[in-house]
């Protein structure tokens, strides 16, 4: 592994390259390298330019198996960035796994925890929560700190959290008495914590089917339950409901069914109703337009 990097980096065209990337950049294109060494290539510039670099492929399949080679030849984790049909009708069941993966990623780096970011073109520019949002939204949890329950709850049900008798999936909350079950969206399994009055006594992951912890932990972080989030919109709930019922106001010859479409998704958002169809209001929602281009540092390299 080193000794191909190695090579790489004593070639001639490579130290061209380097001078270029720390010079006044722009677009250099380069020839000649099969897709085998494609992940090598990378792995030198992100090693010898200290920048975050982000690999463009034209399929998730080739962005997750660019991951894992870029990976193995730097040493670092290159995570892929999914991308997700947008939903404009009511879908039954729907998943949001989608947008729970783009949100651990957003979340990865922002944080540093990674060196790539693989994704195709169309992942990247899908319209997205904006990275201040994202950040001040993020319920972090430690044992020994106070954090009022009835507060964190409303928090919860506010970040896209749907309240249930037993934490099954993804998304979901339960409460009973001292005791708070979360399913944070970006984690593999439920963590369980346990307060004593307003502070965190204990906290854990457990097993969802048979309730046992499996762990300890002494902090977490929860991120929204979904990439787009009513709640979240500026105002609220209420304020949303109002803007989308707006929508028609003043205009003529509008189609019935559109009309009852819209007074009915202004219903569901005032009764913090579950709109699968979320997307229909994207502008709204998130009036500043993001994509996963502002997650990364400027200096970037593609």
């Amino acid at each position: 592994m080193k000794s191909l990097c190695r090579t790489i980096l004593d070639m001639p065209e490579f130290a061209g390259l380097k001078s270029r990337l720390e010079g006044s950049g722009g677009v250099t294109m380069v020839c000649g390298v099969p897709p085998a060494f494609r992940a090598i290539l990378a792995a030198a510039i992100r090693r010898e330019t200290g920048r975050f670099t982000a690999i463009l492929c034209a399929t998730d399949a080739a962005a997750t198996a660019m991951a894992g080679d870029v990976s193995f030849f730097s040493g670092l984790e290159g995570v892929v960035l999914p991308g997700r049909e947008p939903v404009f009708y009511p879908v039954e069941g729907i998943s949001r796994s989608f947008e729970q993966q783009r949100l651990a990623v957003f979340h990865q780096v922002l944080q540093g925890q990674a060196g790539f970011l693989i994704a195709t073109p169309e992942a990247l520019m899908l319209r997205t929560v904006p990275p201040a949002l994202l950040k001040e939204s993020v319920i972090k949890l430690a044992v020994d700190e106070d954090y009022p329950m009835d507060e964190l709850t409303e928090k919860l049900v506010a970040m896209g959290y749907r309240r249930a008798d037993q934490v099954e999936g993804p998304g979901q909350f339960a409460r009973r008495g001292g005791i708070l079950d979360v399913f944070p969206a970006q984690l593999s399994q439920p963590v369980r914590i346990e307060f004593f009055g307003d502070t965190v006594d204990a906290m854990g992951v457990f097993n969802p089917v048979s309730q046992r912890r499996t762990d300890n932990l002494r902090r977490v972080e929860i991120l929204p339950a979904g990439e787009v989030v009513p709640a979240m919109a500026p105002g609220g709930l209420a304020v949303l409901a109002e803007k989308v019922r707006n929508l028609l106001k003043g205009k003529k010859n509008v189609p019935q069914k559109l009309s009852e479409t819209i007074a009915a998704d202004a219903a569901a958002l005032e009764n913090n109703t579950p709109l699968t169809a979320a997307d229909r209001y994207l502008p709204l929602i998130y009036p500043d337009f993001a994509c996963a281009l502002d997650y990364l540092p400027e200096d970037t390299v593609f």
